[in-house]
């Protein structure tokens, strides 16, 4: 079933539609909390509360990229579950992607979601405009969470090219941020 079909179905509020949405993009979840929750029950929970969310969108008609909302579901549902597991003590990987972002990203308040809105469209034109295999890297990295040694894996890279070109795109979008600001 095509994503188009599912988000119509979804926005009908047909059981339907979250059936096919859970076989289309189940495993893809899973494949997603992985990288973040160690235990299979936790990454269930998070897998049936992403879809979930998904169900409840307001805005589910004007999703371009049925995939990509799910994975932000899957992430968002992940880093909460850390964040209430682990209040004090967080999951030593999401704290170490985080802090190479901190460098980089100077924190935003979250009562101005104009600006956040603008921030997240000007990201995502920073992104689109790495050449690759940057944005894959940046992407599996700073998005999917991954390891550096997996994606170095996966792209067939030493973990030091890995690292020089995550640097590079970290000095590359700080730059950037601060003629954005």
């Amino acid at each position: 079933m095509t994503d188009d079909t599912i988000i119509l179905l979804i926005s009908q509020k047909q059981q339907v539609g979250l059936e096919h949405l859970e076989k289309k993009y189940k495993s893809y979840a899973q494949k997603i909390t992985q990288q973040f929750l160690q235990s299979p029950e936790d990454a269930e929970e998070c897998i049936n509360d992403a879809l979930f969310d998904v169900w409840n969108a307001r805005n589910i008609k004007e999703i371009k990229n049925l995939k990509a909302f799910v994975a932000v579901c899957v992430r968002r549902r992940c880093i909460d579950l850390l964040r209430n597991m682990h209040a004090q003590k967080r999951s030593q990987n999401v704290k170490i992607l985080l802090s190479e972002l901190d460098e980089v990203c100077a924190p935003l308040s979250t009562e101005d979601s104009f600006e956040n809105r603008q921030l997240g469209t000007w990201i995502d034109r920073f992104i689109n405009a790495l050449g690759q295999p940057d944005k894959d890297i940046f992407l599996l990295r700073y998005f999917y969470g991954m390891d550096i040694w997996e994606i170095a894996k996966q792209k067939r890279l030493s973990r030091s090219a890995v690292d020089s070109r995550l640097f590079r795109c970290r000095k590359k979008l700080k730059a950037e941020l601060e003629g954005f600001m």
